[in-house]
């Protein structure tokens, strides 16, 4: 039987990627030097894993196993034994998952349950149906920000946990959110609705949107959007198997649909066009950025095909710089 990967985590902290496979698998790979630094087999006795979140540069695992998808337990990578074999009880699966030095996210379909671990303590935020498990958090280890949907129709929800402010809410599509992202300090965010062609970006501090970048004008499901940790650029990947990357620096091409809303007098955001693009992703795919390199892109798709692109300095088509199947010894 082939295998494939069924959930991958880039750790935004660290230049690795986590693997969870259909075989029972989970591969800890650096992206930055190419090599395997771990792998584990689950044994039936253990539970073969659905969900995997790193936190940041430790050993530490946030992770769901199949047999028990309401519980929560955190695995030691290096010692390779379950620390806390039920750290968090659900009474709904859990979709998807955020690990911060203080706070476990958990994520369901109609709420998000931050857990405080310093406090033992849990808040429950109510959200539209989230199937996908969308949640986006900072990676700085020192900005515990958090964004998820909100309670109505195409809202987001912004969070610092560190203060005990009321949750931001920002209006950011009509349609329904499909993508959340955040900059390594979480000052901004980055959103995408189902119609998939367009990504707006806010500013956290004051909720406003300041870009709007296309993707194109046909709808497509965006799977992955990431910040550059200088911030100085924006890449997402979708089902059209294209990879966009935008500079959110310096402007980009402005979209020639931005003339339409000037004559209608309406207050607009000028849409732009990628600063530079990619064709043939096959399958879906996740996206981040070098930690080291932000011109340098690393793509990573369900069959476990791993890309290294180069973002050139004018506008222009990725350079694929390195491709290999890191599942291919798994067959």
């Amino acid at each position: 039987m082939s295998q494939y990967a069924t959930r991958v985590a880039f750790n935004r902290t660290d230049p690795t990627i986590v693997i969870i496979t259909n075989g029972n698998c989970l591969i800890v790979y650096n992206v930055e030097k190419k090599i395997e630094k771990k792998r584990f087999t689950f044994q039936d006795n253990i539970g073969a894993i659905s969900l995997a979140e790193p936190l940041f540069r430790t050993n530490m695992l946030a992770v769901v196993r199949y047999s028990s998808p309401k519980v929560v337990s955190i695995f030691d990578a290096k010692s390779e034994v379950f620390l806390h074999d039920n750290v968090v009880s659900s009474t709904a699966p859990v979709i998807s998952l955020k690990f911060h030095t203080d706070h476990l996210i958990v994520v369901h379909d109609s709420k998000v349950v931050i857990h405080d671990m310093k406090k033992s303590a849990k808040t429950v935020r109510t959200t539209t149906p989230n199937p996908f498990g969308i949640c986006a958090m900072a990676s700085h280890k020192d900005y515990s920000i958090i964004a998820y949907p909100g309670d109505e129709r195409g809202y987001v929800t912004v969070e610092n946990l560190a203060q005990e402010h009321p949750p931001m809410k920002i209006k950011a599509h009509n349609g329904e959110l499909t993508c959340l992202a955040l900059s390594h300090d979480g000052s901004l965010l980055a959103t995408a609705s189902e119609k998939g062609t367009l990504i707006r970006i806010f500013n956290i501090a004051t909720g406003e949107q300041t870009r709007e970048f296309r993707r194109g004008t046909t709808t497509a499901s965006i799977t992955s959007i990431a910040f550059s940790r200088d911030c100085s650029k924006l890449a997402c990947t979708s089902d059209k198997g294209t990879l966009h990357v935008w500079s959110v620096e310096t402007s980009n091409r402005t979209s020639n649909f931005a003339f339409v809303t000037n004559l209608m007098n309406i207050n607009y955001v000028s849409s732009e066009w990628s600063l530079s693009s990619y064709s043939g992703i096959e399958g879906k795919a996740e996206c981040a950025f070098s930690i080291e390199d932000s011109s340098t892109v690393f793509v990573l798709t369900a069959m476990g095909k791993f890309m290294e692109l180069k973002v050139p300095e004018q506008q222009g088509t990725a350079i694929l710089l390195d491709s290999q199947n890191l599942l291919e010894d798994l067959k």
